[in-house]
C-alpha cells in the first residue's frame, strides 16, 4: 500500500471539510455533473438539496458555461489576488465574454442580460474601480451563509434558473470561486 505524503493528506482532508460543510444536508446527487472538480460538485449537490428544501427547482451543471466562469476568474488568479482593478479585469475579459456569449448562444441558450454572478463584485466606496472575487466555504456556517447568498440571489436576478457553472481556483493559498445561473436553453 502506498503511503500518502503531507500534501495528498491534505488535500483529502480539505475536501473532505467541505464535503462534510457544504453538503452536511445529505440526499442524492443532483443529474451528472462533468465537471473535474470535486468541489463544484460538492456546491451543486448541496445548493440543489437547499433549493429542494426550499421547493425550488434544482439546477444542473452545464459544461457550456464552464468556459465563462474560468475567464471571470482568470484575471484574479493572474494577479494572484482576490481584488483586482476593474479595468483590467474588463480589458481582460468583456471581449472574450461577448465572443463565450455569442457562442453559447448559437448552442440554444438565451443571450444573457441578466444572469447572477455570484462571487464576483464591487468593493469600497463608489468610484473605487475595484472588484473581487470571493472566497469558497471551509466549514459549515460558511457554507449555509453560500448557500442562502446564492439561492436568494439566484431568484432576484434570473428568470427560470436551470444553468449552473463553477470555478474555483486557489489565489494566495486559499480557495476562491466565482459561479454563473442561467435560464434553460431555448429553441431558436
Amino acid at each position: 500500500m502506498k503511503e500518502m505524503n503531507r500534501r495528498e493528506f491534505l488535500t483529502l482532508t480539505g475536501a473532505a471539510v467541505v464535503a462534510l460543510s457544504l453538503a452536511g444536508c445529505g440526499g442524492a446527487p443532483s443529474a451528472p455533473t462533468p465537471s473535474n472538480d470535486i468541489r463544484v460538485q460538492q456546491a451543486l449537490d448541496a445548493l440543489n438539496q437547499f433549493r429542494r428544501d426550499k421547493g425550488l427547482t434544482e439546477l444542473v451543471y452545464e459544461k457550456d458555461l464552464e468556459e465563462l466562469t474560468d475567464l471571470l476568474i482568470s484575471p484574479f488568479v493572474k494577479e494572484g489576488n482576490p481584488v483586482v482593478d476593474a479595468t483590467k479585469f474588463e480589458n481582460d475579459v468583456k471581449v472574450k465574454e461577448a465572443e463565450i456569449k455569442q457562442t453559447l448562444f448559437n448552442k440554444g441558450y438565451p443571450i444573457y442580460d441578466r444572469y447572477f454572478t455570484a462571487g464576483l463584485g464591487s468593493i469600497g466606496p463608489k468610484g473605487t474601480n475595484k472588484l473581487e472575487t470571493l472566497k469558497y466555504p471551509t466549514n459549515e456556517a460558511q457554507g449555509q451563509k453560500w448557500l442562502t447568498y446564492m439561492s436568494e440571489g439566484i431568484n432576484m436576478a434570473v428568470d427560470n434558473p436551470h444553468c449552473f457553472a463553477m470555478s474555483v481556483r486557489s489565489i494566495g493559498g486559499e480557495d476562491y470561486f466565482i459561479a454563473l445561473v442561467v435560464g434553460e436553453k431555448v429553441s431558436h
